[in-house]
């Protein structure tokens, strides 16, 4: 964080690496953007260009003359989840009308400072090369004084005693954070007598009951009734949370907003930056995924061919896009399909670069089928196209290979879940694998990247029958 701001005083322009990234699209994008020197807070790493270390860097440093001003640019990379070099350039303007969106936010939804007693705890989850994370997580609290809790591991179930252990009151994640909860109570509850687990559905029930009634006290029924579950999941002290990134499912929602962790929906991309939230104060009027009411900072405008367009003054302008640079002044396409419901917001109902082509010509929204599925014995899974992108299939990533009684529950739930599914949208074929389907260190599955890992080989798929 003191580098980020130390690049800026000193009137250079700060890069912020995803070294999560491959290692020859780190060294494609350095070159693209004429990276002068990297500064490595750890391990330095051969990229093609001088490295620095941040020891060596502040043996070095001398005051900086008064006449030098601050620089008015960064640069981020898109998470690569389409397999493009993009990399976007946000300048000062753009960044402010990110950071005064937060006076908006506060505006719609006054939870998001409201009983904090002064202090704001957010849990560093995403990273700051990240614009959910670099915007919503630090720049808008890095000027109200708040507290920024980082974890000394990844995995996360250290996330999970982090959040408990410092009392974190603000969770900003993608939906994987929300979805491991939702299993961690699941099978908490498992394990628990027929009494037991009938006594906390029907507390979870009338928690949401009492929040539709009274939004503000209605959170009190969970804090008390709910306890022992909170304890053993984010503790007593989140007061605010934001999903975004991708889909997250309905049942997930549910059972957060359930326990007392009031959770809302939000829309951006690293393109168009944090462009809105669902702030609904009633856990029945938020709609998973609803982009929300935009911020007055950008326009929404969905045209004939299904897709949402952007524009605005916190929209990046400068891109460049697999090494040919370009300026947005107006209207930017997001790849979104999406539609607007009858009280004005909007809905996210997927990537149009995901939908599936049937052989009867209709369309196939992935995302709506990945939601009715609720596999307990998964690591993983996703819906996506088949190898040809005309019928969908499902593919489970499990800890080792499903036999015996693994095995049928699976069944069991997959034969549920397609019973919740239309016609149109019945799945044609199951996989298993235990091979991982995010790429170490990825936040959000791609469905683009995952086919072609698909198509190299690098995941082993096992066919599943359910009718067996």
């Amino acid at each position: 964080m003191l580098l980020f701001w130390a690049i800026l005083r000193s009137g250079n322009k700060p890069y912020l690496i995803n070294l999560r990234q491959p290692e020859a699209q780190i060294i494609s994008c350095l070159s693209t953007l004429k990276i002068g020197r990297v500064i490595f807070t750890e391990e330095e790493k051969e990229l093609g260009c001088d490295g620095l270390s941040y020891d060596e860097l502040t043996d070095k440093s001398e005051p900086l003359p008064e006449s030098v001003p601050f620089e008015n640019e960064l640069t981020i990379t898109t998470s690569g989840t389409s397999l493009q070099e993009k990399i976007c350039i946000f300048s000062g303007r753009e960044i402010s009308a990110q950071i005064l969106n937060s006076l908006e936010a506060v505006g719609r939804n006054r939870r998001i400072i409201k009983g904090c007693k002064g202090e704001i705890r957010m849990l560093m989850l995403l990273p700051l090369y990240h614009i959910f994370g670099l915007v919503a997580s630090y720049l808008w609290f890095l000027f109200t004084g708040a507290v920024f809790c980082f974890s000394g591991e990844n995995g996360r179930s250290a996330l999970f005693e982090t959040a408990k252990a410092l009392k974190v009151t603000h969770i900003f994640s993608v939906p994987l954070l929300w979805h491991t909860l939702e299993k961690n109570i699941t099978e908490e509850l498992s394990d628990r007598s027929v009494f037991v687990r009938g006594y906390f559905k029907a507390c979870f029930n009338l928690s949401l009951f009492f929040q539709n009634i009274f939004p503000d006290f209605g959170i009190l029924f969970p804090k008390i009734f709910l306890y022992p579950i909170r304890k053993v999941s984010l503790g007593s002290g989140v007061r605010f949370c934001i999903s975004g990134g991708s889909s997250l499912g309905p049942s997930a929602m549910r059972l957060t907003c359930a326990l007392g962790y009031p959770l809302f929906s939000g829309y951006g991309s690293t393109e168009i930056g944090i462009a809105s939230v669902d702030f609904s104060k009633r856990p029945k009027n938020r709609a998973f995924p609803c982009a929300g009411i935009p911020f007055s900072s950008v326009s929404f405008e969905i045209r004939a061919n299904g897709r949402l367009y952007v524009k605005g003054e916190s929209v990046c302008k400068k891109q460049i896009t697999d090494g040919l640079f370009g300026v947005t002044e107006e209207w930017l396409d997001t790849g979104d399909v999406a539609f607007r419901d009858a009280v004005g917001r909007y809905h996210i109902a997927g990537r149009q670069s995901d939908v599936v082509i049937s052989d009867n010509g209709e369309n196939l929204n992935p995302d709506l089928a990945e939601r009715v599925f609720r596999l307990s014995g998964a690591v993983n899974f996703a819906v996506l196209g088949d190898e040809r992108n005309e019928r969908l299939i499902l593919i489970a990533q499990t800890e080792e290979l499903p036999s015996g009684e693994a095995a049928e529950t699976l069944k069991k739930e997959l034969s549920e879940g397609l019973e919740r599914l239309p016609r149109s949208y019945r799945i044609q074929s199951f996989f298993v694998t235990t091979d991982p389907l995010l790429v170490k260190g990825e936040i959000k599955l791609s469905r683009t990247v995952l086919r072609n890992r698909i198509k190299d080989r690098k995941i082993a798929l096992f066919a599943f029958d359910i009718t067996k």
